[in-house]
């Protein structure tokens, strides 16, 4: 009998005790970011950028792109930026997308649009290379997005959505860019 309880709390005593707050996964949209640096850093010193605006097919009726655009255009150049039409390589471009997908529940649809309205600055980036040389490309160092359901007929509203999107840029510049 001795010789059985020795042998259960050996065994207990090797297993490992439960971890009762597993670390986060690194590919979850909750994991602790910490580890990542202030993205508005990447905007100091940016004085031009190429404005490109991404809108579906489907979304252009709603959506006045060249609005859009010159809404945007206008709070970039308030702000301190000239926006170019021709980019020069060490230019960033400010990417603002907007993406859409019908809502669908058993095959038909709801009625109701899914979106998601994000910004990402593409700036010109060195890597280090495995033969001590470098190599450039553009990487998004700073984003920015907005994500949710509205009724389809309410497309339109996107605009303002996009426009949030763009004070969040402006903002962030202008936070590291004291004039």
């Amino acid at each position: 009998m001795l010789l059985a309880a020795l042998a259960v709390a050996l065994q207990l005593q090797g297993a490992p005790a439960p971890d009762l707050h597993p670390p986060p996964d690194i590919f979850s949209g909750t994991a602790a970011l910490d580890f990542l640096s202030d993205d508005r850093e990447s905007l100091r010193g940016i004085r031009r950028v190429l404005l490109s605006i991404n809108v579906p097919d489907e979304a252009a009726a709603a959506i006045d792109v060249g609005r859009l655009r010159s809404t945007a255009a206008f709070r970039l150049e308030q702000a301190g930026i000239e926006v170019v039409d021709q980019r020069n390589v060490e230019d960033p471009i400010l990417v603002l997308s907007v993406r859409l997908l019908l809502e669908e529940s058993r095959g038909r649809s709801t009625g109701r649009v899914l979106y998601r309205v994000y910004a990402d600055l593409l700036q010109l980036v060195r890597l280090a290379d495995l033969d001590g040389g470098a190599r450039l490309m553009l990487a998004s160092t700073w984003h920015a997005g907005s994500f949710g359901a509205i009724d389809s007929s309410a497309v339109h509203s996107l605009v303002e959505r996009a426009d949030e999107v763009i004070d969040a840029f402006t903002t962030d510049f202008s936070h590291v860019n004291q004039r």
